[in-house]
């Protein structure tokens, strides 16, 4: 039998199914509005709700709308729909009072902690020896994309981390003047103001520059030259003499450019 063949007042068949005692009330999922009669999906008031009830308060003209069930991802605390990831962070799926967490969600780097589960037998609503599952956000250095809270698959690369194919973690890369890191073992770009640059168009690894001999980095062609001042002594940089030579020129401190002396 359904609601179609029950001769109601005025009452809409629309999302009603017939109960055990022969009534007419509204199927899984649907409350009566008590207004025009009508059945209104529970999700309309919550979207995650997915059972409801929909009560007149006791000496009271007004009705109150309370969840019993909330979908994938939600819990019910007080007739309220409450995400999994407040009582248990990270927690991506749970039971429908909140106290179990079944699944972590590890789009967001939340890994299931092997760790922190326990047993209880404690929790009068948590059935005994029920295992509890505690989510850890994965905080690997220089990690960004977790496997687990041991391993990672993405490194921060624009901060010069790398992956170790060996250990699965991230490293960060010290190459000797490399600011820009391609992996671990290869330089994309030198440090070219303190001296290191690429010796050649194909090199992967950087090489300084002496100062100390009166080379210097050229920062148009980024490859290293001789200072070739005339009659300086020592450079600052290829187009700068810092000490000119001793008792026969003396340092322009405007060109910065060595002078004859003038007797």
């Amino acid at each position: 039998m359904t609601c179609d063949n029950i001769v109601f007042n005025k009452i809409n068949s629309y999302n009603r199914v017939v109960d055990i005692n022969g009534l007419c009330v509204c199927d899984t999922g649907y409350f009566d509005d008590m207004i025009n009669w009508n059945c209104q999906p529970c999700a309309s008031v919550q979207p995650a709700c997915q059972k409801c009830t929909y009560q007149k308060i006791t000496n009271s003209t007004n009705y109150i709308f309370e969840c019993q069930q909330c979908g994938y991802g939600f819990y019910v605390s007080t007739g309220t729909c409450m995400n999994c990831s407040v009582n248990h962070p990270g927690c991506l799926n749970c039971s429908n009072d909140g106290d179990v967490c079944y699944s972590c969600d590890e789009s967001e780097n939340y890994f299931y902690d092997p760790h922190l589960e326990y047993f209880s037998s404690t929790n009068s609503n948590i059935s005994n020896n029920s295992m509890v599952m505690y989510c850890t956000l994965c905080s690997l250095e220089g990690c960004i994309t977790c496997n687990s809270l041991e391993n990672c698959s993405v490194c921060n690369n624009s901060n010069n981390y790398f992956i170790n194919d060996t250990t699965s973690l991230c490293q960060p890369c010290i190459l000797e003047g490399c600011v820009e890191c391609i992996d671990l073992m290869n330089c994309l770009i030198c440090d070219y103001n303190n001296s290191y640059y690429f010796p050649n168009t194909s090199s992967v690894t950087c090489e300084y520059c002496d100062r100390n001999y009166n080379q210097f980095v050229n920062l148009s062609s980024l490859m290293c030259e001789q200072c070739v001042l005339d009659d300086c002594f020592q450079c600052s940089n290829l187009t700068a003499c810092e000490v000119c030579v001793s008792g026969l020129f003396v340092l322009n401190q405007t060109s910065l450019l060595c002078d004859p002396c003038l007797l």
